[in-house]
């Protein structure tokens, strides 16, 4: 069976009615599927009409926590009327028992309710947002994507290509995956792919709701744009002004990088909706600022350290595990230390480079140990054990 026969076979089942009496505007958890053992998280808006048809959202937790991944999605949901659905049972690990698992799902949930086809949306957190990204592109039946704190897979049949759906990246700028977020926007730059990369303060966690709203107002402003004008005018200047309020936010806060991103997603956002010629100069004249101008030499050079620091600590990480019970972690120590003095001494982006170097060694060993993820021996998983003790003890000094 292909991926693609694998999903959206449920568009043509029967509604059933199951939804009529579910109680709306809280979190359902552990509702089952009928002919598995499968379960999964679900949230009703408080419009919910089971009369008629209702867009949706399926999300996906990397760690299965079904609840946790609804919580992100609830203002969204009460403002556009979204039917909330995560799984307790897709979680990272191999794609093809993702896959299985979504079907199940897709089809619990298209024979209880009644959905609108042209409003489906897929949205994950980390390894979550790698098999929501999957499923959109190997379907071309997504509305749109929600991808927080991670890009695709490596599998080309797993990325955005020449499919109808509108993508959102999220991503802390702490987050280990922020240089991999950075690379999909230029990937989808050069696809002409439509997308927007929202980029914040923060660490590799979901989004709160009120980012996850903003990426749902992007995502409408889309389907604007592709339905010609079904957004209310009024609406659209509250979008508009919405963002113009965080550009002014950004720059009272002195964080030019941001003012910068912010200025260049407006003017692709309301090109041909809105006069934009002040927003041009207002972003003509940021460019020249010294301010903006050092801020992105020293993101440039921490992304280019970066680079060459993970490389090293992935290969020695590796190098490592095909002899786990020699003593290597002298090696590691003097590295870590060397670290941990480069962050007290650093500029504000260097010091953040070094923290998602120092999570990604950490992610390393973790996902050694994770039985889905890496089939790791005993010794092996001690080797990471211990290395991931030395480094909490380095950095926490």
């Amino acid at each position: 069976m292909t991926h693609k026969a694998l999903f959206f076979v449920f568009l043509s089942c029967c509604f059933l009615g199951f939804s009529q009496n579910m109680p709306k505007g809280e979190i359902l958890d552990s509702l089952k599927i009928k002919g598995s053992d499968d379960s999964f998280a679900l949230y009703l808006p408080s419009s919910f009409d089971a009369s008629k048809p209702n867009p949706v959202v399926f999300i996906f937790e990397p760690a299965a926590r079904s609840k946790i991944g609804i919580q992100p999605f609830i203002q969204a949901s009460e403002e556009y009327g979204y039917i909330l659905v995560c799984s307790n049972n897709a979680k990272n690990g191999p794609y093809n028992t993702n896959f299985e698992i979504a079907n199940r799902l897709f089809n619990h949930v298209f024979s209880s309710f009644k959905i609108k086809e042209n409003q489906i949306y897929f949205a994950g957190f980390s390894g979550g947002a790698r098999l929501a990204t999957a499923i959109a592109a190997l379907t071309n039946k997504a509305a749109g994507v929600i991808a927080c704190g991670a890009g695709f897979s490596h599998l080309p049949e797993h990325m955005p290509s020449t499919q109808n759906f509108a993508y959102v990246g999220m991503c802390g700028d702490r987050d280990f995956n922020y240089f991999e977020m950075i690379n999909v926007k230029k990937f989808l730059e050069r696809l002409n792919f439509t997308h927007a990369i929202f980029t914040y303060n923060g660490y590799h966690d979901w989004p709160s709701e009120t980012k996850i709203k903003q990426a749902f107002d992007w995502l409408q402003l889309q389907t604007h744009r592709s339905k010609r004008k079904i957004v209310p005018e009024d609406i659209l200047k509250s979008y508009y002004q919405s963002d113009y309020d965080r550009i002014e936010a950004f720059r009272k806060q002195g964080n030019w990088l941001q003012t910068a991103l912010s200025y260049e997603r407006m003017l692709a956002s309301y090109k041909g909706l809105f006069e934009l010629d002040s927003i041009q100069n207002q972003y003509d004249n940021l460019l020249k600022e010294k301010q903006l101008i050092l801020a992105n030499k020293q993101l440039s050079a921490a992304l280019s350290e970066e680079v060459i620091l993970k490389n090293k600590f992935r290969n020695r990480f590796d190098a490592d595990l095909k002899s786990p019970k020699a003593n290597r972690l002298n090696w590691w120590k003097k590295q870590l230390e060397k670290l941990k003095k480069q962050s007290e001494k650093s500029n504000l982006e260097h010091e953040k480079m070094i923290y998602r170097v120092k999570n990604s060694i950490g992610v390393m060993t973790w996902s050694t140990q994770n039985s889905n993820l890496y089939n790791a021996n005993q010794s092996q998983k001690e080797y990471c054990q211990d290395l991931a003790k030395l480094m909490n003890t380095i950095f926490k000094k």
